[in-house]
């Protein structure tokens, strides 16, 4: 099961399960990320700075983030766990 650090306000490390969405994480640990679109990755809002074994990035990401997914900010509604993340 993937280990998973999320640094809101301090760290908390939590189990999760692989194929789970970042928006579901965060959510689940009382997290609410802005997601407008209903989870869709049409907004773009619900952007989160995400490292380590993460599902690619969608075709919704690419468009909305551009060159910020190269410094390590995705979608949590299209990000997938795959692994361990932070």
């Amino acid at each position: 099961m993937p280990r998973v650090t999320i640094h809101l306000p301090s760290p908390l490390v939590v189990e999760a399960q692989v194929g789970q969405k970042l928006s579901d994480l965060l959510r689940h640990e009382g997290h609410s990320p802005d997601m407008p679109c209903g989870g869709k990755g049409r907004c773009g809002k619900c952007r989160v700075k995400a490292a380590g074994r993460l599902s690619a990035p969608t075709a919704e990401e690419t468009s909305a983030l551009g060159g910020l997914l190269a410094q390590g900010v995705r979608l949590a509604c299209c990000t997938a766990l795959e692994g361990d993340a932070e």
